[in-house]
């Protein structure tokens, strides 16, 4: 029996044929092998209408890696962080309590923002935690 609210894991690299792509549908197959349906998605497209489908998600997995931040100027980590910061104030609004993990590298986890981490049930340590783990 399948579990059928899927958890969502928003990856531009889902279908990529690099490392990062690999090791993000590891993840999702290792869930998949626990019986729960996963919906592997490669962008946040309209946040709007992808908010609502966390009425049908059990649980969101958003990735985020090192190079979304550039050179790390703050004008560009405030750029990538305003589409993580409005889809998780988006899914907030219509869920106050769906699970939302974050999923990259550990030295990434430097740049997220107070605001931001207490929407947050975890973080995802792409290079150490594995797949099974997880």
């Amino acid at each position: 029996m399948k579990f059928r609210f899927p958890i969502v894991i928003i990856d531009e690299d889902f279908r990529s044929e690099n490392i990062s792509g690999s090791g993000v549908r590891a993840l999702a197959e290792a869930i998949e092998s626990e019986g729960m349906e996963v919906l592997g998605l490669t962008s946040y497209g309209d946040l709007t209408s992808f908010a609502q489908q966390a009425s049908r998600a059990s649980c969101f997995i958003l990735s985020i890696d090192d190079e979304e931040f550039g050179e790390g100027s703050a004008e560009e980590i405030d750029v990538a962080l305003g589409s993580l910061r409005a889809f998780v104030m988006e899914v907030r609004k219509r869920n106050e309590e769906i699970p939302i993990f974050l999923y990259g590298e550990t030295r990434t986890s430097r740049h997220i923002p107070n605001d931001v981490l207490r929407e947050l049930h975890g973080f995802i340590h792409m290079n150490e935690d594995t797949p099974e783990f997880v």
